[in-house]
């Protein structure tokens, strides 16, 4: 009499797709959901752009600002601007500019929208983040608005 070994099929994972094989692989750990997280980016920051002079205005050669975020606590980062050029007694224009928010353990990538008009409000969504936030998603408006008798911003974030 022959003797035959039965296997049973189980899940395996391999290269992000499940599959049904006959390999040893615990299901349990074998199949992996991504658990998606709300970035709550309500909050506020404050910021000076280190600028250069130049004839009808000023060009920012850095944009840092540091402040508070609720899903992420204190937080400082930076602005990347599309546009670096700013008219006298004018708001610097955010549009199509991202921002870059360090936290104590993660990192989030905003991008803003374009403004039609020169306006201080900007939509933006969260395009990046890393640890918690890798697989977060969000959308917020953010209001700037400048600081008296200085080059100083102060920025509102209200997550929608």
């Amino acid at each position: 009499m022959t003797r035959s070994k039965r296997v049973v099929p189980r899940m395996e994972c391999m290269e992000s797709k499940v599959l049904l094989s006959t390999g040893l692989a615990d299901p349990a750990r074998a199949v992996h959901m991504s658990v998606v997280h709300r970035f709550d980016s309500g909050g506020r920051l404050e910021g000076a752009p280190s600028v250069i002079s130049s004839p009808g205005g000023y060009t920012i050669e850095t944009f840092n600002v540091y402040g508070r975020v609720k899903s992420m606590g204190s937080v400082s980062g930076g602005f990347l601007l599309a546009d670096a050029f700013v008219p006298t007694r004018k708001l610097p224009n955010l549009s199509n500019a991202k921002l870059i928010l360090i936290g104590h353990k993660n990192v989030v990538e905003l991008q803003l929208a374009a403004s039609p008009s020169h306006t201080n409000v900007y939509h933006y969504k969260m395009v990046a983040g890393t640890g918690d936030f890798k697989t977060a998603f969000g959308t917020g408006v953010l209001t700037i608005r400048a600081t008296p008798a200085s080059l100083g911003v102060t920025i509102r974030m209200r997550a929608t």
